[in-house]
């Protein structure tokens, strides 16, 4: 059974579990039995925390022949009192609270939620002090990196979006644990910043999984139609839908409290986190599926048509001699000729060939890599989210809390580990980086042997100077 206790008075009373479940699932309207101490009878009524039927004199049967009495609770509200970790569940009444969680739970709850605390920021010091750096490298590495691409493009931007994503979470973290309170147009800002560069980056990756499968099933009218100035213009206008939509926080935050910024209506902020669910999660992961299939399709059927060539090529044989021996000689000498002056355009179209071939396979890999990466840790936080329980306080409230911050931690690190997919997944990513540290050593020892030179040709000799000297 769990107990309740009333501070500020020496009253002690324990609560029924029926009466505690009740009053933790306030949108649950159970059936007790009530009796009524003026009429003396009992009835079947109706009741909640929210809505009761009950009047103010009204007391319950409780099993073991005792009545507990209603009126001192009827109409007043469930509050959540914070220390740290420390919540209670309350009834207000009189001069007194009356805590409505045993002392198991209550240390239960402690427990786990410094657990949660721990892992919220073991996350973030993980997601920034391995994503910033790495996504440093790769924004350098593919920016230098030729001959450019649109493919290579998105990927760069992807990039960029997810670095501002890690710095501007670890800015609201900061300024959520050191309690700095802010105007609410500024508090606006900062949730719009904070929600506007994870869903951008996710919708990159959507056009970069679009990027690949354009390129595949439209290889020829791609390099007429997809071509840079439109893939800027479409990342353009998706970049300024998704900050026009998150720009209205601004107007619709207020003032922060204790670092915390938070929506003034609780009707605004359900419509706002139902549509950030669908932009950030559920219309990037159906998009992202949708491409991916398509792409795996169209490489299954070009690795089909490339067997039946190739099955189809081996199966033809020159013709073996003839009866007309000067006119086939004279016909082999003018083929082998026409061969010898066009080997060399041959073999350089050839060769270019097979290089864009092999930028496009690491380009359509990393993109694969990238984008099951992002399926594999979204998944954990979209499940999470549909099974939020029904009771919003006590144990389950804050198990649920838990699973929320361990999935959120997974979609956090997708943002610092595309750097090792990108150059884990891509040969000629990794050959260009290493050529850029290599560079970079070759110029610090010029400049280095520059300066030795300049100093030793500034050096007089010391029997020079003390002939001077005597002189």
């Amino acid at each position: 059974m769990l107990g309740g206790r009333v501070r500020g008075s020496e009253q002690r009373m324990a609560i029924p579990d029926q009466i505690i479940r009740a009053l933790m699932e306030p949108r649950c309207h159970c059936e007790w039995e009530v009796k009524h101490s003026k009429a003396g009878s009992t009835s079947r009524n109706n009741m909640s925390l929210m809505n009761t039927s009950l009047a103010l004199n009204s007391t319950f049967d409780l099993p073991l022949n005792e009545s507990f009495d209603l009126s001192f609770w009827l109409g007043n509200e469930i509050k959540t009192e914070y220390t740290l970790c420390r919540n209670e569940f309350v009834l207000h009444f009189n001069d007194s609270k009356l805590i409505l969680q045993s002392q198991e739970n209550q240390d239960y709850i402690e427990k786990k939620c410094h657990q949660t605390r721990a892992m919220q920021r073991l996350f973030l010091i993980i997601s920034v002090s391995v994503g910033v750096p790495a996504n440093i490298i790769a924004l350098v590495a593919l920016s230098t990196l030729k001959p450019r691409s649109i493919g290579l493009f998105y990927i760069a931007l992807l990039t960029a979006a997810d670095l501002a994503a890690l710095v501007m979470r670890c800015w609201d973290f900061l300024m959520a644990t050191f309690h700095v309170d802010t105007h609410k147009y500024i508090c606006g800002l900062r949730a719009t910043l904070v929600n506007f560069f994870p869903t951008l980056a996710n919708w990159l990756l959507v056009l970069i999984v679009f990027e690949r499968f354009y390129a595949l099933r439209f290889p020829f009218s791609k390099a007429v139609h997809f071509t840079f100035d439109r893939a800027r213009l479409l990342v353009s206008i998706v970049a300024l839908l998704l900050f026009s939509y998150n720009a209205s926080r601004i107007f619709t935050y207020g003032e922060s409290v204790r670092g915390f910024c938070k929506e003034k209506h609780q009707s605004i902020k359900n419509i706002t986190g139902t549509i950030d669910r669908i932009l950030l999660f559920y219309f990037p992961l159906i998009l992202i599926f949708i491409f991916v299939a398509l792409v795996a399709h169209g490489l299954y059927l070009a690795q089909q048509t490339r067997e039946r060539i190739f099955s189809s090529a081996s199966f033809q044989q020159a013709p073996a001699g003839g009866g007309h021996g000067d006119a086939e000689r004279s016909i082999e000498d003018n083929r082998q000729t026409r061969q010898g002056s066009e080997q060399p355009l041959n073999e350089h179209t050839s060769h270019m060939l097979r290089k864009q071939r092999r930028n496009e396979r690491s380009l359509t890999i990393m993109m694969f890599s990238a984008a099951i990466f992002f399926v594999v840790m979204i998944l954990p936080l979209i499940i999470v989210l549909n099974t939020k329980p029904h009771i919003e306080m006590g144990v389950a409230e804050m198990n649920y809390k838990f699973n929320l911050i361990l999935t959120q931690g997974l979609s956090l690190l997708t943002h610092a580990a595309n750097f090792f997919l990108y150059f884990l997944t891509c040969r000629r990513l990794r050959r260009h980086l290493w050529k850029l540290l290599r560079l970079g050593k070759i110029r610090k020892l010029s400049i280095a042997n520059e300066e030795a030179e300049m100093t030793k040709m500034s050096r007089v000799p010391e029997s020079e100077m003390a002939a001077a000297c005597e002189n």
